[in-house]
């Protein structure tokens, strides 16, 4: 008896691979349904509309529940959170915090890294890349490669063995 193959059941990143010399030039921009404000502390509030499930609906009938949620940043991430105009890109904002914050370049790439993909993850923020023109062909060449899912298909439609 053969088992299966559980490798292939794993989740599969959704994207292209991007090199860190592509990311570090990537531009981070503020998600437009996200409302915020600089507080009286400096620090950024912001507020985050909540998606409503379906059973949800029938819930509000009987209950109000809120329509958004209330975030507020640290004084780090509302200096980077502002920072975040969709013209600066991720570079430029590591050396202004290296700068602003005394820390050094490393340092300040890897935490601004980790809070970009937190902010990104819970869809606070896009980043929005600028790739080269035969890197974009590479990428839609090795996409179109993997529409099967990732399976290589000889005559017939049947799968090859590796």
């Amino acid at each position: 008896m053969r088992l299966p193959d559980l490798g292939r059941l794993a989740k599969r990143k959704n994207g292209p691979e991007v090199s860190r010399e592509e990311a570090l030039g990537a531009q981070p921009v503020r998600n437009p349904a996200i409302t915020w404000e600089v507080q009286d502390n400096g620090r950024v509030l912001l507020q985050v509309p909540m998606a409503v499930k379906p059973w949800m609906r029938l819930f509000r009938l009987l209950v109000t529940t809120p329509d958004h949620r209330m975030v507020e940043l640290d004084e780090v991430g509302s200096d980077v959170w502002q920072w975040c105009d969709g013209e600066a890109t991720v570079r430029d904002l590591v050396k202004r915090l290296a700068r602003e914050h005394q820390l050094n370049p490393r340092e300040a790439e890897v935490s601004l890294t980790q809070f970009l993909q937190t902010l990104a993850k819970r869809r606070f923020l896009g980043l929005r890349l600028t790739i080269s023109a035969a890197r974009g062909e590479a990428m839609g060449a090795a996409a179109a490669n993997t529409d099967n899912g990732g399976s290589r298909t000889g005559r017939g439609g049947k799968r090859k063995r590796a």
